[in-house]
């Protein structure tokens, strides 16, 4: 209903958690866009243009992302520690596999549609579709 109809969700913080993981590996896959174009920094709708380098800090764009959401979710108290559970995870994503589904890694061939939250990639083993 959130996104078909727009009428929000009661959030939660476990919910919450995983959005700000998602929001950060988004940004790793908005650079391997960003680059791909040539476009010189990472830019998107809600986080500040980022630097290459500065979006390669696992750690900084992972508070970015807490921080967004903290902001604009009030209604969920966030922690210091949901913020390095947060890191822990995007961390762990990253790594998972040697790096299979690090957003950076794959080649990004574009959004499916304008503006929609999937990708088609393509891995050296495999094609898929990511949803974020």
């Amino acid at each position: 209903l959130q996104y078909n109809l727009s009428l929000r969700d009661k959030t939660n913080r476990k919910a919450l958690l995983g959005t700000i993981v998602h929001r950060a590996m988004q940004l790793l896959a908005d650079k391997n866009l960003a680059q791909k174009k040539k476009v010189g920094k990472v830019v998107n709708d809600d986080i500040p243009n980022l630097s290459y380098k500065k979006c390669d800090d696992l750690p900084y764009i992972t508070e970015l992302c807490f921080d967004y959401y903290a902001e604009h979710e009030p209604e969920v108290e966030l922690t210091k520690a949901d913020l390095r559970t947060c890191i822990k995870w995007v961390q762990k994503a990253v790594a998972y596999n040697d790096g299979e589904l690090d957003p950076r890694n794959p080649a990004i061939i574009a959004p499916i549609y304008p503006n929609s939250d999937k990708f088609s990639i393509k891995t050296a083993n495999k094609s898929m579709v990511l949803y974020y």
